[in-house]
């Protein structure tokens, strides 16, 4: 893209994210009206994915679309082409893991320059998942740098692995319009103005065109592995603007109706934001504190009812854990405060599945241990690591058994409901002591802490009404009246009081809730609607995720 000089026409700025895969490439957009001279000006012919296209050539680079790198001239000519597909359904993956982007700077980038840059991201974290991080011992990372040109820009499309560039100009700097829409293309996005609809929304006046690059910029899509998401968005910051390539300050294309208002690139719009959602929301994603916007957690196909959660390196952060009983393997996704880490053996030769284990920091170390009985005993693996040891030993058949924070005290306890009374062993290494009195047995208790005081509640629903018993050791309290059956019911923290919030499917769609098992039913807040283009989540996950001391909500996408 042309660099901002501040007078006349603002630069262009190509499309949003609405054509979002595509080449890892560098992008330079066109802009103010009365650049220097086009750079490049000799193209050649290249098979690209099967295809035959016309390329231009700016330095070593071949380039398409008039600001599209689709990688080094010599490579192509070899015919190594590097990958193009950075959508979330591609084979291979060539997002940002975690939609998190490492960079640098080269020493040619001037202080403006970098200021310039660091607005730009700052530009994209404040209203997308992205996040962009100093780069430490990453492999794959983008670095700033001068270019060879005067007047334009570039940057890559997608994460090309190892080092790629966002070339700057030749004095080493950009203004931060033009390196927000150029970093735009870092993550995913390519040109609104040649997407496969644009003749439905703008009629091109190609006499009034610039040649070079800005005739490209222009063309229809020469590659197939672009996709189009949402509708056409007029206001892109990743459109170009009517006048950036004029030729005789002439605009280059009138809208269809004509006089439709644009932006101009100006600003990332509501359908920029929207399409990189789509492009980064993976299959979990986080709110964090249960009140802010969803962000991309990474993850896997794994859903709610296949994940555990625990704190198992006790760095005071929610990790994911799930078990593949073909293998006989235990798995831990450990949080690393933005992004949950790829999956990791942690402990193998254990062939039983969720529905078996229980987790829960039984020894009070502050990391979660994996806690079994078995043939009158209970044996616990500490930190879900270690091998068995012997816990404790108990009559009670394992499926009688539940489990919480009676005393408060941060060990898990285990509990037992006799018929008559209710029982609760310490930690689960004590002897059985008297809790309650009470004839109500499980499966119909459910426990969690409903009144935020840190110890568990014991809650059951009897003819329509909600009853809890505080800490276990409370008289019955009616919590709420609901004629939804407790099999329908699931629970969770979803606002960040410490209180257990019940919720449930809505039939005509998406989730409700009754916080804190007292409120009235009631769809998710809009903090936690998700953006366009993104199913809801098939189910939720609670912990503290970020490790900030407060409960964070985890949804899963199917």
């Amino acid at each position: 893209m042309n660099r901002s000089t501040g007078t006349g026409h603002s630069p262009g700025h190509p499309l949003r994210a609405l054509t979002l895969l595509g080449p890892l490439l560098l992008a330079a957009c066109a802009g103010s009206p009365n650049p220097s001279p086009t750079p490049g000006g000799e193209t050649r012919q290249l098979q690209l994915r099967g295809k035959t296209v016309r390329v231009d050539v700016v330095d070593e680079y071949a380039v398409v679309e008039g600001d599209i790198i689709v990688g080094k001239l010599a490579d192509l000519e070899r015919g190594r082409l590097s990958p193009q597909s950075v959508f979330r359904d591609a084979p291979l993956d060539y997002r940002w893991p975690g939609g998190v982007v490492p960079f640098t700077f080269a020493a040619s980038v001037t202080a403006s320059g970098r200021q310039n840059a660091l607005a730009a991201m700052r530009a994209w974290e404040a209203v997308t998942p992205v996040r962009f991080v100093p780069r430490g011992v990453e492999p794959d990372f983008i670095t700033f740098q001068a270019g060879t040109q005067a007047d334009w820009c570039f940057s890559s499309i997608g994460r090309q692995g190892g080092e790629q560039a966002v070339l700057m100009t030749s004095s080493g700097d950009c203004s931060a319009r033009t390196l927000t829409h150029e970093l735009g293309h870092t993550i995913g996005l390519w040109h609104e103005q040649t997407r496969e609809d644009r003749s439905h929304h703008i009629n091109i006046q190609w006499a009034n065109l610039r040649d070079g690059l800005c005739r490209s910029a222009f063309e229809e899509k020469r590659l197939a592995d672009g996709l189009d998401i949402g509708p056409y968005d007029l206001n892109s910051l990743m459109h170009y603007d009517r006048f950036t390539c004029s030729a005789n300050g002439n605009p280059v294309y009138d809208t269809i109706p004509a006089g439709k208002p644009t932006n101009g690139g100006e600003s990332i719009s509501p359908g920029d934001r929207a399409a990189v959602d789509w492009l980064h929301l993976r299959r979990w994603i986080v709110s964090g504190g249960g009140a802010g916007m969803w962000r991309n957690f990474g993850g896997s196909d794994h859903q709610a009812e296949h994940l555990a959660t625990g704190d198992f390196n006790g760095d005071g952060r929610t990790d994911l854990f799930t078990v593949d009983t073909s293998r006989c393997l235990w798995f831990v996704a450990l949080s690393q405060g933005t992004v949950a880490a790829p999956w990791a053996t942690l402990n193998s030769g254990v062939c039983q599945g969720l529905d078996r284990l229980v987790l829960g920091d039984f020894d009070g170390d502050r990391r979660t241990d994996v806690f079994i009985a078995a043939a009158g005993t209970w044996y616990l693996s500490r930190g879900g690591a270690e091998g068995w040891t012997e816990w404790n030993t108990s009559r009670v058949d394992p499926w009688q058994l539940s489990f919480g924070d009676f005393d408060g005290d941060g060990r898990t306890d285990v509990f037992h409901a006799t018929g008559k009374v209710w029982n609760v062993s310490s930690g689960g290494s004590s002897g059985w002591q008297r809790l309650n009195a009470s004839a109500v047995k499980a499966p119909n208790l459910v426990f969690r802490d409903f009144d935020g005081d840190g110890r568990t509640d014991v809650f059951r629903t009897t003819n329509g009404t909600w009853w809890m018993s505080s800490g276990g050791t409370g008289l019955w309290e009616e919590l709420n009246t609901s004629s939804v059956p407790l099999r329908a019911l699931r629970f969770g923290e979803f606002n960040g009081d410490r209180m257990t919030d019940v919720y449930r499917l809505n039939p005509q769609g998406g989730w409700l809730v009754s916080y804190g098992g007292t409120g009235p039913w009631s769809p998710l807040p809009d903090s936690l609607r998700l953006p366009p283009f993104t199913a809801q989540p098939s189910g939720f996950v609670f912990g503290d995720f970020d490790g900030d001391g407060t409960r964070d909500v985890l949804g899963t996408l199917r």
